[in-house]
């Protein structure tokens, strides 16, 4: 008949709880305080757009008197 061995029965091991030394963290340094000054404070002002500036189609040039407006003609070419 085989052997029944009684099963071994292994005490349970009892870690002691792992006691971690709290961490020290160092005091935070922080830089010296004209970091933290604001700006002037017109850096931080949003400049408002300029007023948008009407671009004629053309730079003005005086209405002719026969012929009324007459746009400026490419260089090289002459007014009738």
């Amino acid at each position: 008949p085989p052997i029944e061995k009684p099963p071994i029965e292994k005490p349970p091991i009892e870690k002691p709880p792992i006691e971690k030394p709290p961490i020290e963290k160092p005091p935070i340094s922080y830089p010296p305080f004209p970091y933290f000054k604001h700006p002037p404070f017109p850096f931080f002002k949003h400049p408002l757009p300029p007023p948008f500036p009407y671009f004629p189609p053309f730079p003005y040039f005086p209405p002719h008197p026969k012929f009324g407006f007459i746009p400026p003609l490419a260089p090289g070419f002459s007014h009738p």
